[in-house]
C-alpha cells in the first residue's frame, strides 16, 4: 500500500486521535506535519509540549503511539531521524485509582434515572461493572453475546476473546440499549451526577499522574469505574489475578494488578462465584 502524506497516513490508522496532531502542529510550528519535520529537536519539542499540557500518563501515552506510528513507517520513509525512541521517552508516573464498592454498584444498578441522559450512561456503567469489559465493547453488546449463561465477545481493542459466567444484574441491561451513542466525556459527566445524587460525596485522597489530590468520590468516577470496580469486586472474593485478568480481558497480569485492583490482594479467598450469582 502507498504510504500518504504524514498527516493523512497519521490519520488513517489512528482516526480517534486528532489531537495528538494537533499538539504535534503547534511544537513544531507548522500547519501541517510533514516526515521532514521528525527531527530530533522537534520530536523533544512534542514531548516537552505535551508534558506541559498533559498529565504526565498522558503524555506517555500520546508519546508511545507517535513511536509505534513512527517505526512502523521507518523502513518505507526515510525520515530525518530513527532515534525518535530516544526523543519521545516519558517515564509513567504511578497513580492511584478510585472505583465502587460492591455495596454502591448495587445503589447504582436500583438508581431511577431522571431522563434519557442518566438511562444512558447507566445501561453503559452497569455493562461494564458486570462485565469489567471496556466502554468500547460495552456499546457494542447485547443478548446476542449470551450463550448458556456465559457471556462472550472479543474485544474490539485488543482482539482478545472473553468467556466468563453471566452476572445475573447484566442480563437486563444487555437487553436495554441506549437511545445513541453519546460522547464518553459527556457519559462522565452524567455518572458522576448520578453518583453525587446517590451520595457517593466522601472525601478521597489519591496520588494521580505525579500529585496527590483530595476530591469528592463522584468526582473521581468515570466509565473507566465499572471496569475497575468489577477487577476490585473479583479481587475482594479472592479470585486470583490470572484469573481476573482473563475475565477483563487483559493480556497480562501486571496491567490488572497495576491499574485496575484497588484494594490489597495479597490475601486471597476461596470462593468466586457468588459475585456472578448477585
Amino acid at each position: 500500500m502507498k504510504i500518504l502524506s504524514f498527516e493523512q497516513e497519521f490519520v488513517r490508522r489512528y482516526k480517534n486521535r486528532p489531537q495528538i496532531l494537533r499538539l504535534m502542529r503547534e511544537a513544531i510550528g507548522v500547519d501541517e506535519v510533514n516526515y521532514s519535520d521528525m527531527t530530533l529537536t522537534n520530536l523533544e519539542e512534542v514531548r516537552n509540549l505535551m508534558l506541559s499540557r498533559l498529565a504526565q500518563n498522558s503524555a506517555q501515552v500520546y508519546c508511545a503511539i507517535i513511536k509505534s506510528f513512527l517505526n512502523s513507517i521507518s523502513e518505507e520513509v526515510e525520515l530525518p531521524t530513527l532515534r525518535f525512541a530516544k526523543a519521545l521517552k516519558v517515564k509513567t508516573v504511578p497513580s492511584q485509582h478510585c472505583c465502587l464498592t460492591e455495596e454502591e454498584l448495587i445503589m447504582f444498578d436500583e438508581y431511577k434515572p431522571r431522563n434519557q441522559n442518566e438511562a444512558d450512561a447507566k445501561i453503559l456503567f452497569m455493562r461494564g461493572a458486570f462485565s469489567g469489559a471496556r466502554s468500547s465493547d460495552c456499546r457494542e453488546m447485547s443478548e446476542d453475546n449470551i450463550h448458556d449463561n456465559v457471556l462472550s465477545y472479543v474485544s474490539i481493542k485488543t482482539k482478545v476473546a472473553v468467556e466468563q459466567p453471566i452476572h445475573s444484574r447484566l442480563i437486563k441491561y444487555l437487553k436495554m440499549q441506549p437511545s445513541r451513542m453519546r460522547d464518553p466525556s459527556s457519559v462522565n459527566r452524567t455518572i458522576q451526577s448520578i453518583c453525587r445524587r446517590l451520595g457517593f460525596t466522601e472525601e478521597i485522597t489519591l496520588f494521580c499522574n505525579g500529585k496527590t489530590i483530595t476530591k469528592p468520590k463522584y468526582k473521581l468516577i468515570s466509565s473507566h469505574s465499572a471496569r475497575r470496580s468489577y477487577c476490585t469486586a473479583l479481587a475482594m472474593r479472592g479470585v486470583p489475578i490470572g484469573v481476573i485478568a482473563k475475565l477483563a480481558g487483559h493480556k497480562n497480569e501486571l496491567t490488572t494488578s497495576s491499574h485496575y485492583i484497588c484494594v490489597d490482594t495479597k490475601h486471597v479467598g476461596p470462593e468466586a462465584m457468588s459475585f456472578f450469582n448477585g
